[in-house]
């Protein structure tokens, strides 16, 4: 009989060593602890559970900021027998910190909450991040060929920054078959485990040149557009539009696009009429010149052996 007494004895001690402590719990579900978000007027949702017992919502006192907020307040709602949610009546500012402690929420055994008071916080970005049409290399219209260094533009998110996978550039070309992708977040984009040729830094966004060059017919129109620029909010959630988040960049800003000319052979020259080894008696000879970046006419230099008259040169562009 003493050694089952014994026994029932070490049971319960083992029954309270590993039973779940007393009392409610909680975590901030959104936004998460030290994350962005994006809303003005964002809603923040706690989690509030016990194991045993309910939760005693006239014992719940939460403060946002510098108020606090007391059961039934009409910036408290209740839902799903766990989740508090706060609703803010005055939008957040930009870059602001926003502390949430709860100090008190009981069980329906008076049991308080386990670690009273409970803190977090997030922070809050209404910036979109945007780019500098001034800074975009190699510049539109001009005419590159090696010596490059990158093909860059400068994007800039002032608040919370721009995450990995945040940026995407892409390419068309008139004569080496390269199109954009339909999706905003395909292409040439930024993953620094994936790709280091691709790269964001000093907030410029840019691909190295001699690694692609190849890609590239001699003589191609290159029209570069950035795809994609989005901010860090909503970074780990799962779900960012409960933050609203990301925050994209203007897509319909036109200056995302533009078009510069890879030109690495010089001009191509060729016989139109007479055709090679003909006898005529024509007074014409036409020639014809090909180059992607035009042709210099007053560098142009045709030579024609023991001519009987003065020759009369024009020179017109045919497309």
């Amino acid at each position: 009989m003493r050694k089952i007494s014994i026994f029932l004895a070490v049971l319960f001690i083992m029954s309270l060593l590993y039973a779940d402590p007393p009392g409610p719990y909680a975590w901030m579900k959104i936004p998460s602890h030290t994350s962005w978000a994006g809303c003005s007027l964002q809603q923040i949702n706690i989690v509030v559970a016990d194991s045993h017992d309910a939760i005693d919502l006239n014992s719940i006192q939460l403060q946002v900021k510098t108020i606090t907020y007391n059961w039934p307040d009409p910036h408290l709602s209740w839902t799903d027998d766990s989740i508090l949610t706060f609703t803010p009546s005055v939008a957040y500012t930009n870059s602001e910190t926003v502390d949430v402690i709860l100090h008190q929420a009981n069980d329906a055994e008076s049991w308080p909450l386990q670690g009273a008071p409970v803190s977090w916080e997030f922070y809050v970005d209404l910036d979109i991040p945007y780019f500098l049409p001034a800074t975009r290399y190699p510049p539109p219209g001009t005419t590159i060929c090696a010596d490059v260094g990158s093909i860059a533009v400068s994007v800039i998110d002032p608040t919370s920054g721009i995450p990995y996978d945040g940026l995407c550039m892409c390419f068309n070309t008139s004569a080496s078959g390269f199109f954009c992708p339909p999706s905003r977040s395909s292409g040439m984009c930024w993953q620094p485990s994936i790709d280091t040729n691709i790269a964001y830094r000093d907030d410029i966004f840019f691909v190295r040149w001699d690694p692609i060059a190849f890609w590239f017919a001699n003589e191609d129109s290159i029209e570069v557009c950035l795809r994609k620029a989005v901010d860090r909010v909503g970074e780990g959630a799962s779900d960012p539009y409960d933050v609203c988040g990301p925050h994209w960049f203007d897509t319909l800003d036109a200056q995302q696009c533009w078009t510069f000319l890879k030109d690495c052979v010089g001009p191509r020259v060729y016989l139109i009429y007479p055709n090679n080894g003909d006898t005529t008696a024509c007074d014409s000879i036409v020639v014809g010149f090909e180059d992607i970046s035009g042709i210099d006419t007053m560098l142009s230099l045709i030579h024609i052996s023991e001519p009987t008259r003065p020759l009369y040169i024009s020179y017109a562009v045919f497309c």
